[in-house]
């Protein structure tokens, strides 16, 4: 087990426990062996991996505890007494699904699930092991999922711009578990093109008495910021304390207790953005954080296209929106009312994803005009009984474009004219008319592109008869995590299981 070619010379049962264990190198959970005062006697092979070192590193009682700073998923450190081993070996219960960080050395943050359990000599405990799980894809995949339903709460709700900025960084900074956000923007090349941060959440010293440039000629235009900006793509780094970099700034990281960073370009409106987050962990921000945390990004730029003022949005959308919806509709007697039922659907996956009650009213709102755009395509294509050919498809394809340039041009709110142009994009990329995949995709688009197959496939059109809901399920949940977005699928799931039902709209 563990060292490589540790061998124990443990006497009597926890003798026989370590002999016996050796099958558990083959395992993946990681298994530590602890005697009744908490030292550590023997790990198997995945623990090693885990931790980064075999029994000899482990000396001592609650080693893991303090050698490696364990936080609970609020951010806040554990205290050694607190660890679950001390725990079972203080109160004689054993404990489960006990959630973990550990900052492990050169590597991202470590998330674990701990089991203890008792081991008997007869009727005597006589030590405890601990079972370590890895779950860190699914917390941080939850952990950014909570994120960007928060992010997106304040902003939808916000009154202006700049209060949507503000918020987006209060509430990065509160659901993140991160030290500071911050967003900059890029200033003119002839005032010394300085990126300034109006917009900061955490300990504003090193984002707002730094001095960051956006130009390459001098080191403050070398940092991740600065590089992001000019670059246009994302920067990480890892250690502050050492990546040569971040040099001007160190003393500032330094005093405030931050190590690691990400800065993500982007735009507010026509204004070139960065947004720059840093941890107080080295190795904070890995391959799954950086991609959520850019997919957070852009939902924020789709966003800030139509912030308004709550007063604004609402002046007569109900009835702009019935009236856009009803033009489509009336074109097309195998599709009248197709529109509504997307909505509803929508509005009922969007309940089930526990949205804020601002965001799921606009999923609705946007589903009710998904189909704007055919209105400028010719009527025999959409009545046609029989196959398209490739230049006709081309042709009903565009309503997606065509359907965004309405919406667009009548100032309604996000997510609206976005949902109009991204509804038959797929989470694989296959879909149209820009090819976008996963994460471009806007959350409300890809709840939308769900109720559209399901609404679409369940009611009959000139081609082809009708399924039942049962088989356009099955083949959205087929398709989940290629072509369709897995969390909004199973929502969807649930809302028929919950009772959902189509107003039945189809014509003979």
């Amino acid at each position: 087990m563990s060292d490589s070619q540790h061998k124990s010379t443990t006497s009597g049962p926890l003798g026989r426990y370590l002999q016996a264990a050796q099958f558990a190198d083959i395992v993946k959970t990681g298994l530590i062996l602890h005697d009744l005062d908490g030292v550590s006697l023997d790990l198997n092979a995945a623990a090693t991996k885990m931790f980064g070192v075999g029994v000899s590193g482990l000396a001592g009682v609650n080693a893991i505890a303090t050698k490696w700073k364990p936080v609970h998923p609020d951010g806040s450190l554990m205290q050694p007494d607190e660890f679950p081993v001390a725990m079972t070996l203080r109160s004689g219960v054993e404990c489960r699904d006990v959630v973990l960080g550990f900052e492990v050395p050169d590597r991202a943050r470590l998330w674990l699930s701990i089991d203890t359990y008792k081991l008997f000599d007869a009727d005597k405990v006589i030590g405890v092991v601990s079972a370590f799980n890895d779950i860190t894809d699914v917390f941080e995949g939850t952990l950014i999922r909570e994120t960007m339903i928060g992010v997106m709460k304040v902003v939808v709700t916000s009154t202006d711009e700049a209060t949507s900025l503000q918020s987006f960084c209060d509430s990065m900074l509160a659901l993140a578990h991160v030290g500071v956000v911050g967003i900059g923007f890029k200033g003119p090349l002839e005032d010394g093109a300085q990126v300034t941060f109006p917009y900061v959440a955490g300990p504003a010293s090193i984002l707002k008495q730094a001095s960051i440039s956006w130009s390459g000629a001098t080191a403050n235009g070398r940092g991740p910021a600065g590089t992001a900006m000019r670059t246009r793509s994302t920067q990480t780094c890892q250690d502050v304390m050492t990546d040569a970099r971040l040099e001007p700034w160190r003393g500032l990281a330094g005093e405030t207790g931050l190590r690691s960073c990400v800065a993500i370009p982007f735009k507010v409106r026509d204004r070139d953005a960065v947004l720059v987050v840093y941890a107080s962990q080295t190795y904070a921000f890995n391959e799954l954080i950086v991609t959520g945390l850019e997919a957070i990004v852009r939902e924020l730029e789709f966003a800030l296209v139509h912030v308004k003022s709550v007063a604004d949005l609402q002046r007569a959308l109900g009835a702009t929106i019935a009236a856009l919806s009803s033009v489509a509709e009336v074109r097309d007697p195998y599709t009248a009312g197709h529109q509504s039922n997307v909505g509803e659907l929508g509005f009922a996956i969007a309940t089930q994803l526990e949205l804020e009650p601002e965001l799921v009213k606009l999923v609705r709102q946007s589903g009710q005009l998904l189909d704007v755009g055919k209105i400028a395509v010719p009527l025999e294509l959409l009545v046609r009984p029989g196959p398209l050919s490739e230049i006709e498809f081309g042709i009903v394809r565009r309503h997606t474009t065509l359907g965004e340039k309405i919406l667009s041009d009548a100032f309604l709110p996000w997510p609206v004219a976005e949902v109009a142009v991204q509804h038959h994009e797929r989470m694989d990329g296959s879909g149209y008319p820009r090819g976008l995949a996963g994460g471009a995709i806007s959350l409300p688009s890809r709840i939308i592109a769900v109720a559209d197959v399901v609404d679409a496939m369940s009611h009959q059109r000139p081609y082809r008869a009708a399924f039942s809901i049962a088989d356009a399920l099955s083949y959205v949940s087929d398709n989940a995590g290629t072509l369709f977005d897995e969390d909004v699928v199973r929502a969807c799931k649930a809302a028929f299981d919950d009772g959902f039902t189509f107003q039945d709209y189809s014509r003979k």
